[in-house]
């Protein structure tokens, strides 16, 4: 945990991104002297020189005090250092931030392994206190990704002890955790709010504007509507209303990390007008790092060009009414390297950028509004993709994009485009209507039924294993039954002793869920082709729920009013 808060804190929150590039300015450097020359503090600052005189230093203090191998005194003199700190707010909010990851650093560094032990007589209480700090300093010095990181941590953590729901004690520290994520998310939405108003007054019809900008940040969100509106074949008086604007704009900065294209897009409005994107101090920071999380960002660590720039400058250029031809060139170029990957492993980013060259490109041998079909059914497809893997990062709306395109100048095309979209929707219940198995007049055989629902049970179990990293952390406490642990490890489990202890793996490894999903879709597949020998009529609504329009007028003539 304190590793990537660290990493947050120094690549994210603005004030911190200066001490990597500038160095420790000298009035935070003299706020921590005179701190530290406190004397009830003189032991702690005589064994450890607790005043880093540049950044490396100050990381290589912090990470030895984490990893326990600087070590002074014990946690109740680091706790009054903790509390201390809070009065450096109002005279150096940076410094006040140090001070508290020192202390939270030796904290940490003094309970190694054991940090996020949660035994049923309860955890550490170190946690009610020393990341509390930490993320009140760090509201204060305006870092609000890290504080949004600590609370979370914490607060998460804190939750999940046993009980938590009715002890008092629990549910006001919770409380106190989040009463400080929502001064943090209050800057957030100041600061959003006052981008996305620039943004909005800058977006107007003139040549210096950020309209096409703008009308690309909604064209790869998915909303193709207004994106269409902004660019030259909408109305020039066009200005899509202020609340829109700001719900981009927030959408945005909370997905920038995994959302690549987007960023990239904020990007080519760095360093130039009609406002200076620099002067977002807050926004900014998150918007210019470098991230590593999602695998386009890998992809441009490895190609000789970075696609995500070159599909930024394309689709500002289409929804301009003008692409240089060197841009389209180096999409082009990076697509017939990169696509493979790209549509492997970021299926719904290959959606886009396949979309926005189909937009680009002259088709003769195709037929547009076929191209456009084909990319709805691949839309299709990524949802089920994700359903069958168990991913639940929300694609948002970008999806939607081909079905923009759709064709309904006719009755035929009106009912494949609806084909279309039904399939589009069903796509994304494929497991809830597998796990609620349809009426059937057939006689089903019984042993068959009974192999469905044990199976149905092991999808269940899977899917949960899977959608644990976006629930509550008190979801992750677990009990077993001793012969478990004497059994050992299940197949295709990972031991791992030393962290789990007396089970001696880990129950809700990703891993493993992840092919146990995989398995158990398979085997239900067969069963199910197995099944259409004594009740195909129950099979090939279980292969394949109906969904068509023709599905739809069969079963409205099915009933008899």
């Amino acid at each position: 945990m304190y590793t990537q808060l660290l990493q947050i804190l120094f690549s994210e929150d603005h004030r911190f991104l200066t001490l990597r590039a500038e160095g420790i300015p000298d009035t935070v450097s003299t706020a921590m002297m005179t701190f530290w020359s406190d004397p009830a503090y003189q032991s702690l600052q005589s064994q450890l020189k607790l005043t880093p005189s540049d950044w490396p230093e100050l990381i290589g203090l912090l990470q030895e005090l984490a990893d326990g191998h600087k070590k002074a005194d014990g946690l109740e003199l680091w706790s009054n250092v903790a509390v201390a700190s809070e009065g450096l707010v109002d005279v150096e909010p940076v410094a006040a931030v140090l001070v508290a990851l020192q202390a939270m650093a030796a904290w940490v560094g003094g309970l190694g392994k054991n940090l996020f032990f949660q035994p049923w007589e309860g955890h550490h209480p170190g946690w009610h206190l020393f990341p509390l700090i930490v993320a009140r300093n760090l509201v204060a010095a305006e870092a609000i990704y890290s504080a949004r990181f600590v609370c979370e941590t914490a607060s998460g953590f804190v939750e999940s002890a046993k009980g938590a729901p009715f002890d008092l004690e629990l549910q006001r520290v919770i409380a106190n955790y989040e009463s400080v994520l929502a001064s943090a998310e209050q800057i957030h939405n100041d600061c959003v709010d006052e981008l996305a108003w620039t943004l909005h007054a800058n977006a107007t019809a003139q040549e210096t504007s950020f309209r096409a900008e703008l009308a690309a940040l909604f064209w790869t969100a998915g909303d193709v509507i207004h994106a269409e509106l902004l660019s030259p074949r909408g109305p020039a008086d066009y200005l899509p209303p202020y609340t829109m604007v700001r719900s981009l704009v927030d959408q945005n900065m909370r997905t920038l990390s995994r959302n690549p294209l987007i960023q990239y897009i904020w990007l080519e409005m760095k360093d130039r007008g009609p406002f200076d994107l620099r002067q977002h101090r807050v926004l900014f920071a998150s918007i210019n790092n470098c991230f590593h999380c999602h695998p386009l960002h890998q992809l441009d660590d490895m190609a000789p060009m970075s696609l995500c720039q070159a599909y930024a400058r394309v689709v500002i250029g289409a929804l301009r009414g003008r692409v240089e031809e060197t841009d389209r060139r180096e999409l082009f170029g990076a697509m017939a390297i990169l696509s493979g990957l790209v549509k492997s492993r970021a299926p719904d980013a290959y959606l886009r950028i396949a979309a926005l060259t189909h937009m680009l490109s002259d088709i003769d041998a195709k037929d547009p509004l076929e191209e456009w079909s084909s990319q709805a059914s691949m839309a299709a497809d990524i949802v089920q993709w994700a359903d069958r893997n168990g991913i639940y990062d929300p694609f948002e709306r970008v999806l939607d994009i081909p079905f923009y395109g759709l064709n309904v100048d006719s009755i035929d095309a009106l009912e494949k485009t609806m084909d279309s979209i039904e399939a589009y929707r069903l796509a994304n219940l494929g497991y809830w209507l597998t796990i609620t198995p349809p009426f059937c007049h057939e006689n089903l055989p019984s042993d068959l039924l009974e192999q469905e629902q044990m199976l149905l049970r092991e999808l269940r179990g899977a899917r949960f294993i899977r959608l644990l990293p976006h629930l509550p952390s008190h979801y992750k406490r677990y009990g077993f039954r001793i012969d478990e642990a004497l059994d050992g490890p299940p197949t295709g489990a990972q031991p791992v002793p030393d962290k789990i202890g007396l089970l001696g793996f880990d129950p809700f490894d990703q891993e493993t869920g992840k092919r146990i999903l995989n398995e158990t879709w398979k085997q239900l597949e067969q069963l199910h082709e197995q099944m259409r020998i004594t009740c195909p009529s129950y099979a090939q609504v279980r292969a394949k729920p109906p969904s068509s329009a023709g599905d739809f007028v069969s079963a409205l003539r099915s009933h008899h009013i």
